[in-house]
């Protein structure tokens, strides 16, 4: 027995924890695999079997499987055990399937694992960008200079598949701007070699109202990861650094002395302000989990601080009081300025000044100031966050900085 059924994107046709039953068919559109609350592969090539492990070894599915695009997909109901008695050619099929997956899973190890379990800012690694411009190919490599990782570029689409069938890259930077439909043939051929399918792959294009139709084009196509062909320096590192799957706050944030130090880049734009609140987050989980309880804002930097830095800066420090963390601000007189009188915050003009904030021993009357600021903290905790609202849309509405990004 078996029916096919049509699905909307995040429809779920198998859920993880429950019980399967026979396998699956893709028929068309894209499918996402996930495991928890990460997306780990996707299906988009028209015949692939999927769900059958469960059906197999009479356990619960270990992952959920639901739709990304418009899909459909044949649902056959009877068990594998009996389909392969009466079927030497499903029996084929799914050893087919199996194997191609081992396949999968070894090559994705070998890319993205070259020399430990885990991938991490000292491995030596590849890339390689598929650009017809060496304006962009130059671009990152400047920007991944101080990193032990080798930019490589070829302008071929074709030449480049060859390479990355060869060779070992961690990464794929794909430009949207090649012409005709060149990106697109590449992807689809990328992901349906069985060999190259796993390597990620960060799409660039411009901001223009051209660029933005061939990012819409390129996520409907399974592209998750786009970096801006304008993008700054810092942000082509940060934007390279998630799609590898590392954490990007550590070009913020370090931790020196038991002390988590967010250090403002001398030549900030507003890329930072976003990505160093967007990043905080993780930061600050890495230091409490490593028992790191103090922490330094340094923003001595600013010369001339602008306001539109007052919220990142209130932002950050009050991330830093909700994890029960001592902290402070290095900065200089024009932050107090800046901050206004009467903020909650301890601003210091050196830093040895701010770490020795954190031992000096309180009379009662600072004491008295510390406690009021710290109610006044929590007091605006309270106001921004209403009853049963749901979360801040922008970065600019929340004082809750994200959990740093892997899109």
């Amino acid at each position: 027995m078996q029916d096919q059924k049509s699905f909307k994107p995040r429809e779920v046709l198998i859920e993880e924890g429950k019980p399967g039953e026979g396998f699956w068919i893709l028929e068309s559109g894209t499918l996402e695999v996930v495991k928890g609350d990460k997306v780990i592969t996707q299906l988009h090539d028209k015949g692939t079997i999927f769900g059958e492990l469960s059906d197999l070894l009479k356990e619960p599915c270990t992952s959920t499987v639901r739709a990304k695009t418009e899909c459909t997909a044949t649902h056959v109901h009877k068990s594998i055990d009996m389909l392969v008695t009466e079927s030497p050619a499903i029996a084929k099929k799914v050893i087919y399937t199996l194997a191609r997956r081992l396949s999968n899973t070894t090559n994705k190890l070998q890319n993205l694992l070259p020399d430990s379990d885990t991938i991490s800012l000292d491995h030596e690694l590849e890339i390689l960008v598929v650009d017809d411009k060496q304006s962009m190919v130059q671009a990152i490599q400047g920007s991944l200079s101080a990193r032990p990782w080798k930019v490589s570029s070829e302008k071929q689409p074709g030449v480049a598949l060859e390479k990355i069938e060869r060779n070992e890259y961690a990464l794929v930077v794909l430009s949207l701007n090649l012409p005709k439909d060149a990106a697109y043939e590449f992807y689809r051929k990328l992901r349906k070699n069985p060999v190259t399918r796993s390597v990620p792959v960060l799409a660039s294009a411009s901001t223009t109202e051209k660029g933005m139709s061939l990012r819409r084009r390129a996520k409907d196509a399974g592209i998750d990861h786009f970096l801006e062909k304008q993008a700054s320096p810092r942000e082509i590192e940060a934007t390279i650094m998630v799609s590898l799957g590392l954490d990007p706050s550590s070009l913020y944030f370090t931790v020196r002395s038991d002390i988590l130090y967010g250090v403002l880049p001398v030549d900030c734009n507003d890329f930072d302000k976003v990505e160093m609140v967007h990043t905080s987050g993780q930061a600050i989980e890495n230091a409490v989990a490593s028992r790191v309880k103090k922490a330094i804002l340094d923003v001595h930097h600013l010369i001339t601080p602008h306001e539109s830095w007052r919220a990142p800066i209130e932002k950050m420090m009050k991330a830093f009081k909700r994890a029960k963390m001592q902290c402070a601000i290095y900065g200089k007189q024009d932050i107090i300025e800046l901050l206004g009188e009467g903020n909650p915050f301890d601003v210091f003009e050196s830093e040895q000044e701010a770490i020795a904030s954190f031992e000096a021993p309180e009379t009662e009357h600072l004491q008295h100031v510390r406690e009021e600021s710290l109610a006044s903290v929590e007091d605006i905790k309270a106001e921004s966050q209403p009853e049963e609202a749901p979360p801040p849309s922008s970065e600019e509405d929340s004082d809750e900085p994200e959990a740093a990004a892997t899109t």
